[in-house]
Order: structure tokens, then sequence, then C-alpha cells
């Protein structure tokens, strides 16, 4: 089952040209079970909660997933070599039977949203044409596309590194995620945000980042990474860094910008293992 909620704004002006406005508070909430005829006992499967929603014209995305129990579970102990241990037992009894809810056993949420030059230059029709002109913006838009051009988006979606959009000035990629998982006998939950962008520091350069910061732990991910490009005209030069943690390495790479001779490449790395080769 699939729900929409909408809300109804009434306009502000008493002008009957003027409509009421629309606002979309859930873009889709829908709940999933499954009960078995067949089975002697626990017939109703866990009960799936999930739902997505935009915020501010869509800019920032809202998903949630959760997962319920609707059965009775108890935890006892138990003496196993001598040891004490703990054991799950389900009842084939209903939660609500003793004026219970069903148990959480799981829940996810994810906030995230993109800031670039696009959002503070909106077209006349709402949506964001700010680098239209983009080679990106040209191949994505498959209803006229090339052979050339396809072929161009299928490397871009194997390999998102293998294309750089100079016409970006900057952005600023940011996600949140919170999971939390209830095995009865303890709980665990992580809390994490995703910090990523790029900035154009010429016409030519450009530097990117991604980290994660652990909110529960209390310090950065190992696989923090910065990467340089530089637009060579014919040629294409990267240097990805990884800076700490056990992946700590780089890589530079020289590859020609050419679709069609992409395997062409030079490429110098070093990493965890201390070896470093060069590849042709």
């Amino acid at each position: 089952m699939i729900i929409t909620l909408e809300a109804k704004v009434r306009a502000k002006s008493t002008d009957s040209v003027q409509d009421d406005k629309k606002i979309q508070l859930l873009q889709s909430l829908s709940f999933n079970t499954f009960y078995n005829f067949a089975a002697d006992s626990l017939n109703l499967s866990p009960i799936s909660v999930s739902g997505h929603t935009g915020l501010f014209h869509d800019k920032i995305n809202v998903s949630f997933s959760a997962n319920f129990d609707p059965y009775v579970t108890q935890v006892r102990d138990s003496i196993s070599n001598g040891q004490m241990a703990k054991y799950i037992r389900q009842i084939n009894r209903y939660t609500w039977q003793d004026g219970k809810i069903p148990m959480l056993t799981n829940f996810s949420l994810s906030i995230g949203g993109s800031l670039n030059p696009a959002a503070f230059h909106p077209s006349k029709n709402g949506e964001n044409n700010y680098n239209d002109n983009s080679t990106a913006a040209r191949i994505n838009s498959l209803a006229n596309a090339t052979a050339q051009q396809r072929q161009s988006l299928a490397l871009l979606n194997s390999d998102p590194s293998a294309y750089i959009d100079f016409n970006i000035p900057w952005n600023l990629t940011l996600n949140y995620n919170f999971s939390y998982s209830n095995a009865y006998i303890a709980s665990q939950t992580t809390n994490t945000i995703m910090l990523s962008g790029d900035i154009s520091l010429t016409a030519k350069w450009k530097v990117q980042f991604n980290t994660n910061y652990d909110l529960k732990v209390g310090q950065l991910s190992s696989a923090t990474s910065f990467a340089i490009y530089r637009d060579l005209h014919c040629w294409d030069l990267s240097i990805q860094w990884l800076p700490f943690g056990y992946f700590k390495s780089y890589n530079v790479t020289l590859r020609v910008k050419s679709a069609v001779l992409q395997a062409l490449k030079l490429s110098k790395r070093s990493d965890y293992t201390s070896n470093a080769n060069f590849n042709q």
C-alpha cells in the first residue's frame, strides 16, 4: 500500500485568479507485510514501512525505512558449558494482544542534498539551467543523442571520475545517515555525515574532496580523500590522495581526453602495499 500526503495552503490574496497552493508533505509512504496461510504458526511476516519526500523544492531529499516484529519475543537466560547465555524465543501471539505496539527491529534515516550556483540561478520555468551548456547536460538529453554521445554517457556511468565538469564553479553535497538495529539482546546504531564537493580554482584546475565523519565515534573516516584535476586540452591529469588510515595512498593518472582513446593512459600509484607501478 502506497500513500501520498499533501497540504493545501490558502492563497494570501483574495483575488480569485490566484489559486490555493498544494504542498507535498510525503511524496511516498508504503506499508508491506505478508500472511502465510499454510504456516502452522507465526503466519504474519515482519511489517515494513518506508517513505521519502523532498524539502525546499526538492533541494533536500529525506528517506526512511523501518521494520516491525508483530509477535511477542521473549529473552531467556540459559546455562551452557557452565556459562550464562541468552536465547531468543518467539511466541505465536501478537504484541497488540498484550496492549503493545510491534517491536521496532530496524530503522534507517537518510537526509541529503547538493548546493551549487544552479540553486541561486533558477530558470524561469523553475528548473536549474546553470550548466545547460556543459557536456554532461547535452549527453543527458538522450532523445537527440548521437552514438558518440551515448558512448560518452555510458563511460560516465561506469566511471564517474572519468568526467569532470569544469563549467560548474563549485558544488557541495551533504548527506546524513542514521541507522538502528535491535537484536532483542543488544541494539546497535550508526550516525554518520558524508561531505563531498569540488571547486574550480581556475578554468582548468579543479579540487575535489570526500570524507565521512562518524558522530558516534567522533572521528573522520579513513576513506577521506582529495583529488586535483587539470585540463590539459587533449589530456586530463588527475591526482588522487588518501592522506591517512590503512588505505593511505596516492594515484597520479594522465589520460587522453577522447572517449575512443581512454585505454591509453599513464599512471603512477603508491598505496598501503608500498608498491609503485607504471601502467601503459
